[in-house]
């Protein structure tokens, strides 16, 4: 599946948040991530998130994009997209 993934993390947990999401996605741009993982991978990329996230401060989004029929990616950054893709949300607040 495609998801992207953002987060809004304090900033003494935020290099270890970007060292773990670098792992499994494509950095965008400073706190949005996006790529193709499998379910095994995005739960491992979610336990690692957790564990070092303050809920009571910090904000996970990850947006799951199942069917790539359903949505049409534009990019205006002049990269080539992974894949068009398509949206179905799931938020994930507390990881």
């Amino acid at each position: 599946m495609f998801v992207v993934l953002s987060y809004d993390i304090g900033a003494k947990r935020v290099q270890k948040a970007l060292k773990i999401c670098r792992k499994y996605l494509r950095h965008m741009h400073r706190s949005v991530f996006e790529g193709n993982i499998s379910e095994g991978k995005l739960n491992s990329l979610k336990r690692e998130l957790a564990a070092i996230i303050n809920t009571r401060h910090d904000t996970v989004c990850i947006y799951r994009i199942e069917s790539p029929m359903l949505v049409k990616k534009d990019d205006s950054s002049g990269r080539v997209p992974e894949s068009d893709t398509t949206a179905k949300a799931f938020i994930c607040r507390q990881l």
